[in-house]
């Protein structure tokens, strides 16, 4: 039999555990009985545990039925044998086994199967990756364009490479050191691209660059006179930026543009810098009329007040020509003028920023359908940043490539997140 404590083997005649001392009754030796094929089992006795709270100082002063149900889980489980243990271990070898040849044998008839469809669709496999990848150009008869020609997409854009100019200018806190700079001078015009993501059509040129040795070069950070600018639909921007090269000579400027559906178009144009933009005659692709929709009910004028509920209000006041001694033809612009204006909060209020700020230079296009910019020129009133209930009376330059009237359009986020545009047509009289 076994001890009631500490499990030891002891003999049925024992007056106590030799292991433990306990001391070893008639009632001790009834609770052992015989168990076909194992060792003797030990019924349930109510009696145990004062048995066991006399002999285990541990539970001296504890209640029976919690605390010795615990020291015996911990302390007394009678050992697993070693004949058990290696039924089970041979019982999960085979298990293993068996699951490896089941994998084995459905692996080679899948790659019998695999092996068939594959021989049977290599044609449509092939067809499908390929289109998988397909960038779409816009001109099946053509993939590469090059100084002085135009990549038109229907209904989206017309982009004109106009040439390109080295420069010995170095950007003294740009960590590239390349070994020759370009600028590169081109147009685009929006033929009828809208996204609700951008304000209108934006194309860069020196985003992805690969020089004549298969190296990709970079945006260089030198400061462009005219740098791109959205164009809203029915406008032309004239632009130039600036890419640094690892290896002088021709390369190549690959473009990436989404139209709006979303699909994706791709077209590299190959620019020598030996040809030049001097020369080649400005292409008009935009509407014949680019003042067609200046008078609709949705423009407002000067005089005018746009207001957006619990945001805010803005009044265009009044329009001057500036006039500071500065050469704006060295720039390509033929007038410069000074818009003066007056915005009131009404209730913006955005977590970000301290107050209502308004300008009105973001987009700009003149008369013959060409984007115009910001002027930096001295003004009385700055915008500023106001509270709700405030009102800011600010001015704000724009320069034209063509002096007369022009359009401005305001887009700003309001509390919300969401987008409020408006046009204003400023007469210069």
């Amino acid at each position: 039999m076994k001890c009631p404590i500490c499990e030891s083997e002891i003999s049925d005649t024992a007056e106590s555990c030799p292991m433990c001392g306990r001391v070893i009754d008639n009632a001790d030796r009834n609770r052992f009985v015989p168990r076909a094929g194992g060792p003797a089992m030990m019924y349930n006795d109510p009696n145990l545990h004062k048995n066991v709270k006399k002999y285990n100082p541990m539970l001296q002063g504890s209640q029976p039925s919690q605390q010795y149900g615990q020291q015996y889980n911990q302390q007394f489980q009678p050992p697993i044998k070693k004949s058990t243990m290696i039924i089970i271990a041979s019982s999960a070898a085979a298990i293993i086994l068996l699951t490896i040849i089941l994998v084995v044998i459905f692996n080679k008839k899948d790659t019998g199967n695999s092996q068939t469809a594959k021989e049977s669709t290599t044609e449509a496999t092939t067809e499908y990756t390929t289109q998988s990848y397909q960038f779409n150009t816009g001109d099946e008869f053509k993939s590469k364009y090059f100084v002085g020609e135009t990549w038109i997409v229907d209904g989206q854009w017309a982009v004109t490479l106009l040439g390109s100019k080295k420069t010995e200018e170095r950007n003294e806190f740009s960590d590239k050191e390349p070994a020759a700079v370009y600028e590169i001078t081109y147009m685009y015009t929006n033929l009828g691209y809208e996204s609700e993501y951008n304000d209108g059509l934006y194309v860069l040129f020196d985003s992805n660059v690969v020089d004549s040795a298969g190296k990709d070069g970079y945006s260089y950070p030198l400061s462009s006179k005219q740098s791109p600018k959205y164009a809203p639909v029915g406008a032309t921007c004239f632009c130039s930026t600036f890419v640094g090269l690892d290896n002088d000579g021709t390369f190549t400027s690959i473009l990436y543009l989404y139209d709006s559906n979303s699909e994706l178009y791709k077209q590299s144009f190959i620019i020598d810098p030996e040809v030049c933009a001097d020369g080649i005659p400005i292409p008009a692709f935009g509407p014949a009329d680019p003042k067609a929709d200046w008078e609709n009910s949705d423009v407002l004028h000067i005089g005018d007040t746009w207001t957006v509920e619990n945001e805010w209000s803005i009044t265009i006041d009044g329009v001057s020509t500036v006039e500071d001694g500065i050469d704006i033809n060295e720039n390509g612009y033929e007038a410069v003028y000074k818009i003066d204006y007056t915005y009131k909060n009404l209730g913006y209020d955005d977590k970000y920023v301290y107050g209502l700020y308004m300008t009105l230079s973001d987009m700009v296009v003149d008369s013959h359908g060409m984007v115009g910019r910001d002027y930096p020129a001295m003004v009385d009133d700055y915008p500023k940043e106001i509270d709700i209930g405030e009102t800011c009376k600010a001015q704000d330059c724009v320069c034209v490539s063509n002096s007369g009237d022009f359009k401005i359009t305001i887009i700003k986020c309001d509390s919300k997140g969401v987008k409020q545009k408006k046009s204003f047509v400023i007469n210069v009289n």
